[in-house]
């Protein structure tokens, strides 16, 4: 799936926006690359926003986006005069283009750190980033790449 539109970057960063518009640069092009390898991989989605209201979705979000468990302060109409977003904005199109590398290692599922879902429970961790730890998929013999490897602490110290 390609980003090809603003409206689709718009999408994209607002997810980014309230899943980790309060953790740092580092943690939140983690995010962004999270959701760029989520659009590689979910065929079944017709679009960027349906990838995303996937990924709020595991995040516990609600449907609309409105609640979760991060809330960004300031009207949705105000992030374009915002520098924090417009900075992020900048962070995503350089995951976009490419610019930057994957600290994820192709995560494609991630949790906070304070939380625990049973999806979890199977999975090995890859890198814990900000606030969240990352999880890849498994491999073709049922095994998630980085199994048997250590968690990596990437970035700066999370803000909850």
């Amino acid at each position: 799936m390609l980003v090809t539109t603003f409206r689709d970057i718009e999408s994209l960063a607002m997810t980014v926006w309230q899943l980790a518009g309060s953790e740092s640069q580092f943690c939140q092009t983690a995010v962004t690359w999270l959701i760029v390898n989520r659009m590689a991989s979910e065929q079944n989605q017709p679009d960027v926003a349906g990838v995303c209201r996937h990924v709020l979705h595991d995040a516990g979000w609600s449907e609309d986006g409105t609640t979760g468990p991060v809330s960004q302060s300031g009207n949705h109409g105000d992030r374009l005069t915002d520098p924090r977003f417009c900075r992020l904005l900048i962070r995503v199109l350089e995951v976009l283009a490419k610019e930057v590398n994957d600290p994820t290692n192709g995560a494609r599922f991630f949790h906070r750190h304070d939380t625990a879902p049973n999806w979890s429970q199977e999975l090995e961790p890859v890198a814990l980033i900000g606030a969240y730890f990352f999880y890849n998929v498994p491999d073709p013999d049922g095994r998630p790449r980085g199994a048997g490897t250590s968690v990596r602490r990437m970035g700066e110290q999370c803000s909850c």
